[in-house]
This record gives C-alpha cells, sequence and structure tokens, in this order.
C-alpha cells in the first residue's frame, strides 16, 4: 500500500529504510499531488532525495498527474518480474550444475562385442603363481573370432572367450580390472578341486576413459575339459562390467 506522510523527515527517513517496496511519498502542492517512488537517500544537509522511478512519458500520461497507488503498483510489479527472472536463471544454472556433477560420479559401464570359438593370431606364454587349473596364462597379442557361438566343444587346444569394450573409466592411465572364470567342479594334477579362478588385469584405457580388448581360456590338459556352463566376467573393482556364458559340451 501507498504510505503518505506530511512533513515528519524522521518519519519518511523509518518508513523508506524499512519498506520492502519503493516509498510513495505525497507531498500537498496547491490541489496537486506530487509522488516519489524509491529508496530515500539523505544527502549532506540533512534533506532527503530519492532514486526516483522513470516513467516511460510516452504513455501520454503526466509523472505528476499519476496517483501515489498507481505508481506503487507499477513499481511492485517491475520488482516482481526481475525475481522471476532472477529465480528462472538460478534454476537453469542449478541444472547445469547437476548435469555436469551426475555426468562426473558417471560410474563406468561396459558390453560384449564378439564372442565364440577364437582364433590366436600372436602369442606368448608366460608361467605364474595363478589360481587357474592350469596354473599358467597364456598372454595373447591379438585374436579373431573364427566362430561366434555359446556351444564350445571339450577338445584340447580350444580357445574361447570374449571381446568387450569398458567406457567411463579414467582417460590415459592404466586401469585395474579382474577376470573371473567360473566352471563345473575341476580336480587338477595336485588334487586340487575348484570351480573358478581370477586373474588380475592392469589395462590401459584411452583418451575418452575406454578399453576395448579380450579375455579368454584355452583347453591345454585333458583334466580341464568339464563339459558344463563356463561363464567370463569382467570387474572393475566392486562392480560387474561384462558377463559372458557359454555351455562347453562333449565334441
Amino acid at each position: 500500500m501507498c504510505q503518505a506522510f506530511r512533513s515528519s523527515r524522521s518519519e519518511y527517513r523509518r518508513l523508506t529504510h524499512q519498506s520492502p517496496y519503493p516509498i510513495c511519498c505525497k507531498n500537498q502542492v496547491g490541489k496537486k499531488a506530487t509522488c516519489t517512488i524509491g529508496r530515500f537517500r539523505p544527502n549532506r544537509r540533512g534533506a532527503g532525495n530519492s532514486d526516483g522511478l522513470k516513467l516511460s512519458s510516452a504513455s501520454g500520461i503526466s509523472e505528476l498527474d499519476l496517483s501515489c497507488e498507481v505508481r506503487q503498483k507499477q513499481a511492485i510489479s517491475r520488482v516482481n518480474l526481475m525475481n522471476t527472472q532472477r529465480t528462472a536463471c538460478l534454476a537453469l544454472l542449478l541444472t547445469a550444475v547437476c548435469s555436469t556433477c551426475v555426468a562426473a560420479v558417471a560410474e563406468p559401464t561396459g558390453k560384449i562385442t564378439d564372442y565364440g570359438i577364437l582364433k590366436i593370431v600372436t602369442t606368448k606364454t608366460t608361467v605364474q603363481k595363478l589360481d587357474s587349473p592350469a596354473g599358467e596364462r597364456h598372454e595373447v597379442k591379438g585374436v579373431e573370432v573364427a566362430k561366434q557361438t555359446t556351444e564350445i566343444p571339450a577338445t584340447l587346444g580350444t580357445s574361447f572367450g570374449i571381446l568387450f569394450t569398458l567406457t567411463g573409466l579414467p582417460a590415459d592411465r592404466p586401469i585395474a580390472l579382474r577376470k573371473v572364470v567360473t566352471y563345473p567342479e575341476i580336480t587338477n594334477p595336485n588334487g586340487k578341486k575348484q570351480t573358478s579362478h581370477s586373474v588380475p588385469l592392469e589395462i590401459l584405457s584411452d583418451n575418452q576413459g575406454t578399453i576395448s580388448s579380450f579375455e579368454g581360456y584355452k583347453f591345454t590338459d585333458s583334466y580341464e575339459l568339464a563339459p558344463g556352463e563356463w561363464t567370463f566376467e569382467i570387474w572393475h573393482g566392486q562392480q560387474r562390467l561384462v558377463r559372458q556364458v557359454f555351455s562347453v559340451v562333449q565334441p
């Protein structure tokens, strides 16, 4: 509401500083009222000056002829419009920040790109202290999928496995992964029975945080020829990224 007072300068200061909206000041000049809208600013002499709201003269309405109530409503409308625009900008900013945060904490994902019986292109064999049935790991430089299938013949010399792609990893650095293979119970020459083994991996990611690689298994000894379900999994920490199931069958 328009606040009107007559001649008290101290009251003018109190009202202008306490009001959350521009103050409308009414002073009688003959029979015509003059109005000023704005925050009160005392000058060096103690007199009051105001940040007056400039109204367009194109409307054909004289500034002195407008009532205090009309000018008050116009000022409040402008304040509300500014607040609405600020709220909209803040909402857009928060949306952008939240989207960036979500992207920053996105978890790695993986997918199988090919699978089946593998043809080894180049290889070298190193004997390591692994928990695999054969007790060694064949480090293969390159493979081709000779036949895409989930049915694997239990014959010596057969290699099978998966080609996979992982995304959402840290870029340009070695990534610690883990291959887990599960299978029907196997008894090795030392009499140890097992149904799974785990192999630690370290693969370099590219500048997009992506890894494209392959993992497999080769039957090198007769005791490994265990018919049934064989499963390959690739893990990153506590997260399983890919999984593929094969069925090993008697030829």
